[in-house]
């Protein structure tokens, strides 16, 4: 690893929820132990049940989590944005993989050995504590994609466009919360579980009812709390 990429996942590591309370010393360790890798969009980072053996640490870019349904659907369970850890908990439980990984865009990962990371736990109580916290939130967070899955289309949308518009819209007076770099069709689709067709009926729903406004990419939201009402949150 360059110099140039170890101060690229120091800093990603210092940055992180999971890794940032580690001491220098454990930090440095990990970093020794590892190989930062890009992977360009739609690449696979693993498959599910591929053997474990590394954590895998995003530094820049975006890393899908995804299953596939018994009818043959591709299901994303989450979005790991840089900063957050893929693939530990297969170290943990030695068991393979439980799910695939797959980059959304060009993306830096840095590949950690299981082995150093397991040993770099027990010996830094800080990171111990950060890694517990961190999977505390995962499983809360699993618990919720599961509840979600079980609801009507409608309100899988809803709740979507809700987190979409909360973390990355921009309010214009007179037009509502615009999404200017909203997922694709597709993108949107698989997150919720569904097919575009069925998607663009959700869609179409929300437009006759003047909740939102679609123009190719950007969706503008008109009535934020008709659209938080139908996703349960009113």
């Amino acid at each position: 690893m360059t110099p140039i990429e170890a101060k690229l996942v120091y800093d990603t590591m210092r940055d992180s929820d999971m890794l940032g309370d580690a001491a220098d010393e454990t930090l440095h360790r990990l970093i020794a132990a590892s190989r930062l890798r890009t992977y360009k969009s739609n690449d696979t980072l693993f498959w599910e049940n591929d053997p474990t053996g590394t954590a895998y640490l995003v530094c820049t870019g975006k890393v899908s989590i995804e299953k596939f349904s018994e009818d043959g659907k591709t299901i994303t369970i989450t979005t790991r944005q840089p900063g957050e850890v893929i693939g530990e908990i297969s170290i943990f439980e030695d068991v393979p993989r439980t799910a695939d990984a797959r980059a959304t865009m060009e993306s830096k990962v840095a590949i950690i050995s299981g082995e150093a990371f397991i040993l770099a736990i027990k010996s830094d109580g800080e990171l111990a504590l950060g890694v517990i916290r961190s999977l505390s939130k995962k499983l809360h967070d699993s618990i919720d994609h599961r509840t979600i899955q079980s609801w009507k289309l409608p309100r899988r949308l809803a709740s979507l466009l809700v987190e979409l518009a909360r973390d990355q819209s921009e309010k214009v007076d007179g037009k509502g919360w615009i999404l200017a770099n909203s997922p694709t069709q597709e993108e949107m689709a698989t997150r919720i579980g569904c097919t575009r067709e069925h998607l663009n009926r959700a869609f179409k729903q929300f437009r006759e009812e003047g909740i939102v406004m679609t123009e190719g990419r950007t969706i503008v939201i008109r009535k934020l709390k008709a659209l938080k009402s139908a996703a349960g949150l009113d």
